[in-house]
């Protein structure tokens, strides 16, 4: 049903008083169903789980930062999968810090 000044609005068989006959003769203006989307697999992928708690944190590598001889700072690297990755965390937090360093100790 167009409205004066060019307004569509969609009314549902019932809720309008006209005849079966104009109603019938009105385009159907209801929504298009959504199309259904394309299959999607899923497949598990093994993943180690997360460090919900401090508890589970079973790998820790703490280590002095130092710059030229200077001790400017403490990082603990820490994993609930392996050493390795809390070297790898602590190595990156290390370096994360001696790179601050410069930056504030440039002139």
């Amino acid at each position: 049903m167009t409205l004066p000044g060019g307004g569509r609005v969609w009314i549902a068989r019932g809720q309008a008083a006209i005849d079966d006959a104009t109603f019938n003769g009105l385009p159907d203006a209801a929504p298009r169903p959504t199309p259904l989307p394309a299959q999607v697999i899923v497949r598990e992928v093994p993943v180690a789980p997360p460090c919900a708690i401090a508890a589970d944190i079973r790998f820790t590598s703490p280590r002095d930062v130092v710059v030229d001889g200077i001790t400017i700072g403490h990082v603990e690297g820490r994993s609930c999968s392996s050493q390795d990755e809390a070297n790898r965390t602590a190595d990156l937090l290390a370096q994360a810090q001696i790179d601050a360093y410069r930056q504030r100790s440039q002139p």
